[in-house]
This record gives C-alpha cells, structure tokens and sequence, in this order.
C-alpha cells in the first residue's frame, strides 16, 4: 500500500501520540525501539496506530498476546460505542461506573491506580458524571489532598439498566461459536497466563 505524498511519517504519528497520550509510545523510546523508525523516515501506512505499526514492523503482530489485546480492544470499543449511543455513557465513564459498581467507595488516586487511567483523565470524567448525578464525592478521612468517589443512587440504577445490554452485546459475540467450548478456552488461557505471570515475578 503507497502512502499519498502528504501521509505523516513515522515521526510525525509519534509526535502526535506523545502530544495526546504517548503512555506505551514513551515506553518503547524508553527501550529503544523506536530509534530505527526514527531514523528511517519509513512513511506512514493509514489505518493502523503507532502501536499496530510498530508491531507490524517488529515482525512481533501476530503473537498471541498481542491477538488478545487487540481482540480485548475491540470488544471493549464495540460495547462502549453502543453503550455511549443508548446511555451517553463516554468509555472512560463506563470503566469508572463498572469500577465503582464493585466498591462502596475509593479514592480517586486508587481508581486511577486500578483502572491504569491518567488522574487527569480520571478527574474530568468524573465531573461529567456528577454533573449527571451519577456519582458524587466526599472527603478523605485521612487525606485532606484525597477525595473519596462513589456511585449515586442514579449512578447504580443506571447500572443496572445497562446490564441487559450489555449481556446482549457479549451473546452476540458468541453467535456461529461454541460458546461452552470458547468459554473453557479463554478459562484455560487465563489461567496459562496467570501460570506464565507467576513464573516471571521478581
């Protein structure tokens, strides 16, 4: 595929990551991966993230993990653009209430900690949810610089009326499948992974 004469290159797409949320992109600087696209000026081929391109070009874009993720990514994606199209419901907010959902309460550095969310971030979704009545905050007992954040009466019933869409959009993923049969194997990869995380603690 022959990038039109104006397509950023490769440095440009890792200006603009940095300039947003170059989180994994400042990673891969950090080990030097990303020094020979740098250098090379290899022109960007539409369609893919930085973080697709690299991989591709690492040869590493077929790995299993990496099917997962991205697979996990697009799941994830699919059920929040339909959540957010019947509820208004960004996919920030939505990881925020799922998150809230399980707890009484936490604070706010914990949700960013848990959800791996920038607390920036965090912050302004969570004043698009107040403002919708969704969730509300109140003081750290021990920390004056905290806050504590939990769902609203709203917040929760809101929850549950997703729910059944939400299971509807998971049943569609398994149509034309064995679901019985798909659902052992993502138990089994689970618990290899988790074999595989505990091989490679420090």
């Amino acid at each position: 595929m022959t990038a039109p004469p104006n397509a950023p290159t490769i440095q440009k797409k890792i200006a603009l990551s940095y300039g947003r949320k170059g989180r994994c992109a400042g990673e891969w600087k950090r080990q030097g991966i990303l020094q020979t696209f740098v250098r090379s000026a290899i022109p960007y081929r539409g369609g893919l993230t930085l973080e697709q391109e690299v991989l591709e070009r690492l040869g590493i874009d077929e790995l299993a993990s990496v099917r997962l993720v991205r697979l996990a990514e697009i799941v994830s994606r699919s059920a929040a653009r339909m959540l957010e199209k019947r509820f208004g419901v960004k996919q920030t907010e939505l990881r925020i209430l799922m998150r809230l959902s399980r707890s009484e309460q936490l604070a706010i550095n914990e949700l960013a900690r848990q959800l791996d969310i920038d607390k920036g971030w965090i912050s302004r979704s969570l004043r698009c949810l107040e403002e919708r009545g969704l969730v509300e905050r109140t003081a750290h007992p021990t920390d004056t610089r905290s806050a504590l954040v939990r769902l609203t009466t709203a917040g929760r019933d809101l929850g549950r009326r997703m729910l059944p869409y939400s299971r509807a959009h998971n049943d569609r993923l398994f149509e034309g499948l064995n679901r019985a049969e798909a659902e052992r194997m993502i138990d089994r990869l689970r618990v290899r992974a988790e074999m595989l995380l505990l091989d490679n603690e420090p």
